[in-house]
């Protein structure tokens, strides 16, 4: 049985987004491939206070992301902020804030929701900070479908884990959720990424 951990989770995660990263825009500045991959590392800070939340409870109502993310926000600047260096602070905070939206920092400093196509032309430069949010969420959906993949065929299982490793590859078939999730990234069709049936180096 493979042995998994958080740290060892967000370590692949982080790996895939940079794979992903670098399938979807070769030609990404050096800033934005850093961001990715940090953005990747640290998704999952909170949860160091809060412990995992599944996606079932978060995704219970429209509103309970939004008031789980605020939570989740308040309690890293409590308990979390204070045991940092002040130096890199912020930087771990606009890394977890807001971890699945395309962002840059505009000249003002502030943090600003941009899209995919404005991220690879207008905002692809150091100085603005780029995150590629839905890449990030893309490689986060990839790599749970692949560890819990890994997990069924090792024997290791439940009816939800079953569930949300089926409802993946469904989600990015452009049913369900369509509105919420990427189909492409460039050359990258997500669809046929998240196919299980194509996966024949895990059968």
């Amino acid at each position: 049985v493979p042995e998994t951990s958080v740290l060892g989770h967000c370590f692949f995660f982080a790996i895939m987004t940079l794979l992903l990263g670098r399938e979807s825009n070769p030609n990404m500045c050096e800033q934005r491939v850093i961001n990715n991959f940090f953005s990747a590392l640290f998704h999952d800070l909170p949860e160091a206070v809060t412990r995992d939340i599944i996606s079932p409870v978060k995704q219970a109502t429209d509103d309970l992301p939004n008031i789980v993310k605020k939570i989740e926000n308040e309690i890293v600047n409590k308990e979390l902020v204070p045991l940092m260096e002040n130096f890199f602070v912020q930087e771990i905070i606009d890394y977890t804030s807001d971890e699945f939206s395309n962002r840059i920092k505009n000249d003002s400093g502030k943090i600003q929701n941009v899209s995919w196509e404005e991220l690879n032309t207008k905002y692809n430069q150091n100085k603005y900070f780029p995150i590629d949010g839905r890449l990030v969420r893309i490689a986060d959906h990839l790599s749970a479908l692949m560890e819990a993949d890994i997990s069924i065929k090792h024997g290791i299982t439940s009816v939800h884990l079953i569930n949300g490793r089926d409802g993946i590859p469904y989600s990015y078939k452009g049913v369900g959720q369509i509105g919420k999730r990427v189909l492409h990234l460039a050359k990258v069709d997500v669809a046929k990424l998240c196919d299980l049936e194509s996966w024949i180096f895990f059968h």
